[in-house]
Protein backbone atom coordinates (compact mmCIF):
# COMPACT_ATOMS: atom_id res chain seq x y z
CA UNK A 1 0.00 0.00 0.00
CA UNK A 2 1.65 3.57 -0.99
CA UNK A 3 -1.47 5.62 0.06
CA UNK A 4 -5.46 5.26 0.40
CA UNK A 5 -5.69 5.30 -3.61
CA UNK A 6 -2.42 3.50 -4.36
CA UNK A 7 -1.01 -0.28 -4.58
CA UNK A 8 2.41 -1.44 -5.82
CA UNK A 9 2.32 -5.41 -6.61
CA UNK A 10 5.16 -7.28 -7.24
CA UNK A 11 5.86 -11.34 -8.08
CA UNK A 12 8.23 -13.67 -8.79
CA UNK A 13 7.91 -17.15 -10.64
CA UNK A 14 9.40 -20.10 -11.72
CA UNK A 15 8.64 -21.56 -15.38
CA UNK A 16 8.12 -20.17 -18.93
CA UNK A 17 5.41 -17.58 -19.83
CA UNK A 18 2.30 -19.79 -20.15
CA UNK A 19 3.24 -21.91 -16.74
CA UNK A 20 4.93 -21.82 -13.88
CA UNK A 21 5.63 -25.19 -14.12
CA UNK A 22 9.35 -26.48 -13.76
CA UNK A 23 12.00 -29.03 -13.35
CA UNK A 24 15.24 -29.03 -11.56
CA UNK A 25 16.84 -31.44 -14.26
CA UNK A 26 19.36 -28.83 -15.39
CA UNK A 27 22.53 -31.18 -14.26
CA UNK A 28 21.72 -29.64 -10.76
CA UNK A 29 21.99 -25.85 -12.45
CA UNK A 30 20.32 -23.21 -10.50
CA UNK A 31 16.44 -22.49 -11.25
CA UNK A 32 15.47 -19.89 -12.78
CA UNK A 33 12.93 -17.32 -10.93
CA UNK A 34 11.63 -14.46 -13.35
CA UNK A 35 9.71 -11.42 -12.79
CA UNK A 36 5.68 -12.55 -12.84
CA UNK A 37 3.83 -9.81 -11.33
CA UNK A 38 5.07 -5.54 -11.22
CA UNK A 39 2.32 -3.55 -11.81
CA UNK A 40 0.45 -0.62 -10.17
CA UNK A 41 -3.06 -0.03 -9.25
CA UNK A 42 -4.95 3.37 -8.80
CA UNK A 43 -8.35 4.00 -7.30
CA UNK A 44 -9.63 6.94 -9.79
CA UNK A 45 -13.19 7.33 -7.75
CA UNK A 46 -15.45 4.80 -6.07
CA UNK A 47 -15.63 1.76 -8.91
CA UNK A 48 -13.22 3.17 -11.37
CA UNK A 49 -9.64 1.76 -11.48
CA UNK A 50 -6.51 1.79 -13.03
CA UNK A 51 -3.68 -0.67 -13.60
CA UNK A 52 -0.56 0.06 -15.31
CA UNK A 53 2.24 -2.66 -15.31
CA UNK A 54 2.93 -6.15 -16.28
CA UNK A 55 -0.33 -7.70 -14.38
CA UNK A 56 -2.75 -10.26 -14.65
CA UNK A 57 -5.03 -10.41 -17.13
CA UNK A 58 -7.81 -7.20 -16.73
CA UNK A 59 -11.04 -9.05 -18.04
CA UNK A 60 -13.73 -11.11 -15.96
CA UNK A 61 -13.86 -14.46 -17.60
CA UNK A 62 -15.67 -18.16 -16.76
CA UNK A 63 -13.80 -20.80 -15.02
CA UNK A 64 -12.60 -22.43 -19.04
CA UNK A 65 -9.67 -23.04 -20.18
CA UNK A 66 -9.67 -20.45 -22.97
CA UNK A 67 -7.39 -18.17 -21.59
CA UNK A 68 -4.40 -19.27 -20.03
CA UNK A 69 -4.48 -17.25 -17.06
CA UNK A 70 -0.44 -17.98 -16.30
CA UNK A 71 0.16 -15.37 -18.55
CA UNK A 72 1.12 -11.95 -17.45
CA UNK A 73 0.27 -8.88 -20.10
CA UNK A 74 2.39 -5.44 -19.82
CA UNK A 75 -0.07 -2.49 -20.23
CA UNK A 76 -2.66 -0.22 -19.49
CA UNK A 77 -5.88 -1.46 -18.03
CA UNK A 78 -8.98 0.38 -16.52
CA UNK A 79 -12.24 -1.13 -14.97
CA UNK A 80 -15.74 0.40 -13.88
CA UNK A 81 -18.36 -1.18 -11.61
CA UNK A 82 -20.97 -0.16 -10.19
CA UNK A 83 -23.67 -1.10 -7.31
CA UNK A 84 -26.46 -2.47 -9.83
CA UNK A 85 -24.05 -5.46 -10.76
CA UNK A 86 -22.89 -3.40 -14.41
CA UNK A 87 -19.01 -4.10 -15.08
CA UNK A 88 -16.93 -2.67 -17.82
CA UNK A 89 -12.70 -3.70 -18.57
CA UNK A 90 -11.02 -2.01 -21.65
CA UNK A 91 -7.03 -2.50 -22.11
CA UNK A 92 -3.80 -1.96 -24.17
CA UNK A 93 -1.79 -4.46 -23.97
CA UNK A 94 1.78 -5.66 -25.38
CA UNK A 95 2.27 -9.51 -25.71
CA UNK A 96 5.38 -9.77 -27.52
CA UNK A 97 8.21 -7.15 -27.28
CA UNK A 98 8.72 -6.76 -30.73
CA UNK A 99 12.89 -5.01 -30.10
CA UNK A 100 13.18 -3.26 -33.59
CA UNK A 101 10.05 -4.93 -35.23
CA UNK A 102 6.79 -3.47 -33.89
CA UNK A 103 5.16 -5.12 -30.26
CA UNK A 104 2.31 -7.57 -30.99
CA UNK A 105 -0.40 -6.26 -28.89
CA UNK A 106 -4.04 -6.55 -27.97
CA UNK A 107 -7.12 -3.98 -27.27
CA UNK A 108 -9.61 -5.74 -24.79
CA UNK A 109 -13.06 -4.00 -24.53
CA UNK A 110 -15.40 -5.83 -22.40
CA UNK A 111 -19.10 -4.74 -21.24
CA UNK A 112 -20.81 -7.41 -18.44
CA UNK A 113 -23.91 -7.80 -15.72
CA UNK A 114 -23.94 -9.57 -12.64
CA UNK A 115 -27.03 -10.53 -10.47
CA UNK A 116 -28.51 -12.76 -7.91
CA UNK A 117 -32.03 -13.64 -9.21
CA UNK A 118 -33.81 -16.33 -6.96
CA UNK A 119 -30.89 -17.42 -4.89
CA UNK A 120 -28.95 -18.03 -7.85
CA UNK A 121 -26.03 -15.29 -8.43
CA UNK A 122 -26.05 -14.80 -12.41
CA UNK A 123 -23.03 -13.05 -14.18
CA UNK A 124 -22.74 -12.50 -18.06
CA UNK A 125 -20.29 -10.36 -20.05
CA UNK A 126 -19.61 -9.78 -24.11
CA UNK A 127 -15.91 -8.54 -25.01
CA UNK A 128 -14.26 -8.26 -28.06
CA UNK A 129 -9.96 -8.62 -28.31
CA UNK A 130 -8.15 -6.72 -31.33
CA UNK A 131 -5.15 -7.80 -31.99
CA UNK A 132 -2.13 -6.14 -33.86
CA UNK A 133 1.73 -7.04 -35.05
CA UNK A 134 0.67 -10.85 -34.69
CA UNK A 135 0.78 -11.91 -38.58
CA UNK A 136 -2.71 -13.25 -39.51
CA UNK A 137 -5.74 -10.87 -38.09
CA UNK A 138 -7.83 -11.70 -34.57
CA UNK A 139 -10.26 -10.22 -33.82
CA UNK A 140 -12.00 -12.34 -31.48
CA UNK A 141 -15.29 -11.50 -29.62
CA UNK A 142 -16.17 -12.75 -26.70
CA UNK A 143 -19.53 -13.73 -24.54
CA UNK A 144 -19.14 -15.75 -21.42
CA UNK A 145 -22.37 -16.46 -18.40
CA UNK A 146 -21.52 -17.93 -15.07
CA UNK A 147 -24.35 -18.99 -12.53
CA UNK A 148 -24.09 -20.50 -8.77
CA UNK A 149 -26.09 -21.45 -6.13
CA UNK A 150 -26.16 -23.90 -2.83
CA UNK A 151 -27.76 -26.92 -3.55
CA UNK A 152 -28.25 -29.16 -0.46
CA UNK A 153 -25.89 -27.25 1.41
CA UNK A 154 -23.00 -27.28 -1.34
CA UNK A 155 -22.06 -25.03 -3.66
CA UNK A 156 -22.95 -25.53 -7.04
CA UNK A 157 -21.75 -23.20 -10.03
CA UNK A 158 -21.60 -23.19 -13.89
CA UNK A 159 -20.43 -21.93 -17.22
CA UNK A 160 -20.60 -21.49 -20.85
CA UNK A 161 -18.15 -19.54 -22.90
CA UNK A 162 -17.39 -18.95 -26.29
CA UNK A 163 -14.85 -17.30 -28.49
CA UNK A 164 -15.15 -16.54 -31.79
CA UNK A 165 -12.53 -14.98 -34.75
CA UNK A 166 -14.62 -13.18 -36.82
CA UNK A 167 -11.33 -12.43 -39.42
CA UNK A 168 -10.89 -16.40 -39.83
CA UNK A 169 -15.02 -17.43 -38.61
CA UNK A 170 -13.70 -20.26 -36.49
CA UNK A 171 -15.45 -20.60 -33.03
CA UNK A 172 -13.99 -21.74 -29.63
CA UNK A 173 -16.83 -23.21 -27.40
CA UNK A 174 -16.35 -24.38 -23.47
CA UNK A 175 -18.58 -25.56 -20.81
CA UNK A 176 -18.31 -26.99 -17.30
CA UNK A 177 -19.74 -27.65 -14.11
CA UNK A 178 -18.09 -27.41 -10.62
CA UNK A 179 -19.36 -28.88 -7.17
CA UNK A 180 -18.50 -28.11 -3.92
CA UNK A 181 -16.09 -25.41 -2.58
CA UNK A 182 -12.54 -26.06 -1.04
CA UNK A 183 -11.42 -23.88 1.55
CA UNK A 184 -11.67 -24.56 4.83
CA UNK A 185 -10.09 -27.85 6.47
CA UNK A 186 -11.71 -31.05 5.64
CA UNK A 187 -13.56 -29.38 2.78
CA UNK A 188 -13.39 -30.42 -1.40
CA UNK A 189 -14.55 -29.75 -4.92
CA UNK A 190 -14.45 -31.22 -8.35
CA UNK A 191 -15.60 -29.96 -11.64
CA UNK A 192 -15.53 -31.07 -15.49
CA UNK A 193 -15.56 -28.88 -18.97
CA UNK A 194 -16.08 -29.77 -21.98
CA UNK A 195 -13.88 -27.83 -24.54
CA UNK A 196 -13.55 -26.94 -28.57
CA UNK A 197 -11.43 -25.05 -30.17
CA UNK A 198 -11.11 -24.51 -34.21
CA UNK A 199 -7.97 -23.19 -35.55
CA UNK A 200 -7.31 -19.80 -35.64
CA UNK A 201 -10.35 -19.13 -33.09
CA UNK A 202 -8.31 -18.10 -30.31
CA UNK A 203 -4.59 -15.85 -30.66
CA UNK A 204 -2.29 -19.10 -29.62
CA UNK A 205 -0.21 -17.30 -26.71
CA UNK A 206 -4.05 -17.41 -24.96
CA UNK A 207 -4.12 -21.59 -25.56
CA UNK A 208 -3.72 -23.00 -22.05
CA UNK A 209 -0.36 -24.91 -21.90
CA UNK A 210 -2.41 -27.73 -19.67
CA UNK A 211 -5.45 -28.23 -22.01
CA UNK A 212 -4.07 -30.44 -25.48
CA UNK A 213 -0.85 -28.73 -24.80
CA UNK A 214 -0.70 -25.12 -25.66
CA UNK A 215 -1.95 -26.25 -29.24
CA UNK A 216 -5.54 -25.09 -30.77
CA UNK A 217 -7.82 -27.21 -33.14
CA UNK A 218 -8.69 -29.73 -30.52
CA UNK A 219 -11.59 -31.06 -28.94
CA UNK A 220 -11.47 -32.22 -25.07
CA UNK A 221 -12.42 -32.54 -21.31
CA UNK A 222 -10.94 -31.64 -18.24
CA UNK A 223 -11.49 -33.37 -14.77
CA UNK A 224 -10.35 -31.60 -11.13
CA UNK A 225 -10.80 -32.11 -7.64
CA UNK A 226 -9.28 -30.47 -4.62
CA UNK A 227 -9.19 -31.42 -1.33
CA UNK A 228 -7.88 -28.67 1.70
CA UNK A 229 -5.96 -31.43 4.09
CA UNK A 230 -5.66 -28.50 6.88
CA UNK A 231 -5.22 -24.74 7.02
CA UNK A 232 -3.17 -23.73 4.16
CA UNK A 233 -2.34 -27.06 3.06
CA UNK A 234 -4.62 -28.45 0.24
CA UNK A 235 -3.91 -30.92 -2.66
CA UNK A 236 -5.50 -30.75 -5.99
CA UNK A 237 -5.09 -32.68 -9.02
CA UNK A 238 -6.40 -31.92 -12.65
CA UNK A 239 -6.43 -34.72 -15.63
CA UNK A 240 -7.27 -33.40 -19.14
CA UNK A 241 -7.91 -35.92 -21.64
CA UNK A 242 -8.10 -34.12 -25.48
CA UNK A 243 -7.84 -34.64 -29.34
CA UNK A 244 -5.85 -32.20 -31.38
CA UNK A 245 -3.99 -31.19 -34.82
CA UNK A 246 -5.12 -32.84 -38.09
CA UNK A 247 -5.39 -35.63 -38.52
CA UNK A 248 -6.72 -35.93 -34.74
CA UNK A 249 -4.27 -37.25 -32.83
CA UNK A 250 -4.73 -38.09 -28.32
CA UNK A 251 -3.22 -35.88 -25.79
CA UNK A 252 -3.24 -36.54 -21.85
CA UNK A 253 -2.05 -35.37 -19.23
CA UNK A 254 -2.64 -35.65 -15.65
CA UNK A 255 -1.21 -32.89 -12.66
CA UNK A 256 -1.17 -33.69 -9.00
CA UNK A 257 -0.39 -30.27 -6.85
CA UNK A 258 0.50 -30.08 -3.30
CA UNK A 259 0.11 -26.79 -2.50
CA UNK A 260 0.80 -24.77 0.87
CA UNK A 261 0.08 -20.82 1.62
CA UNK A 262 0.63 -18.75 4.83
Amino acid sequence: KINDSTTAVAGLRTGPVNSSYTDYGNNAASDTIGINLAYVDVKVRDGVKVTIGKQNQPWADSSSYLFDRDVKPTGFAASYSNKLGVFANVAQLSLVEGNAAADARVQAVQLGYGKTVLGVALKGAVGQYKYANVGSPYTVNQVFVTASKKVAGLPVSAFYETLNNSDASATAKAAGVKIGGASAPKTWEVGYAYQSNEANSQYGLWNDSDFAGGQGNYKGNAYAATYVVSKGFKVAAKSFDSNRGTPRAAFKRTQVDLTYSF
